[in-house]
């Protein structure tokens, strides 16, 4: 019995949240009815003319609202595709080193590689300092979303960008490559409208292909071919 409280008090909470979340969008969906009955004996001309205005208004609120995220999207990323790109080295560094959060293994850079060898990867940054395999020249490919970007109060969170490539000679960083595609949520069709605002699109392309593949995408078309060099993880 316990349980099933304990169930009806949840659903009951997540109906009274929802309600109160998507109040906006209730409420119109709730006064559509109450405003027909009122005007029920108005000219078909007037009602139409009335329920045209009435739908007409949020739908070109949320049209507008549609276009000014495609142009704050496609701004934005004008911004990324701007970013300075040096050329690459004559003669590339024999190791590269993997900035990420997430959890790599060896095999997910294998295709980069020229030799059939495994690639290692090191997830002890401490341990790669002890052991002094870091050169004083090597390729930084940096996963982390705290990478370089036009705009430093905007942080996406994605799996295809942001990503950046340094070249560190002698502890100097050089940005060779950027890649981020963004993708800001255009307001979905239906609208829906919440106390926070439109209900936006999920990120397709972020949650599309996993983080590693397009990071290794981006690796191949900045190389242009496959190189040796060995791999850790920082």
């Amino acid at each position: 019995m316990s349980g099933l409280i304990f169930a009806a008090f949840v659903i009951a909470f997540l109906l009274i949240a929802g309600f109160f979340a998507y109040l906006p969008t209730v409420l119109f969906c709730v006064f559509a009815p109450i405003a027909a009955y009122c005007v029920r004996a108005w000219h078909p001309l007037a009602l139409a003319l009335l329920f045209s205005v009435y739908a007409g208004i949020p739908i070109l609120i949320w049209y507008q609202a549609g276009i000014a995220t495609e142009r704050a999207e496609k701004a934005y990323q004008a911004d990324v595709n701007a970013l300075a790109r040096q050329a690459l080295p004559p003669a590339l560094p024999e190791t590269m080193l993997v900035k990420t959060p997430y959890y790599v293994t060896a095999q997910d850079f294998h295709s980069l590689s020229c030799s059939t060898t495994a690639l290692p990867i090191e997830a002890y940054p401490e341990k790669l300092q002890r052991s002094r395999i870091i050169p004083a020249r090597y390729l930084l490919l940096d996963l982390s979303p705290d990478s370089p970007l036009p705009t430093p109060d905007y942080r996406p969170q994605g799996r295809n960008g942001p990503f950046a490539l340094f070249l560190v000679e002698a502890e100097k960083r050089t940005l060779i490559r950027y890649h981020h595609k963004v993708h800001f949520g255009r307001p979905t069709f239906p609208p829906i409208l919440s106390i926070w605002g439109w209900q936006r699109e999920t990120d397709i392309i972020r949650n599309g292909d996993p983080l590693v593949k397009n990071a290794v995408a981006f690796m191949s078309n900045t190389l242009g071919h496959c190189a040796d060099f060995a791999i850790y993880q920082m």
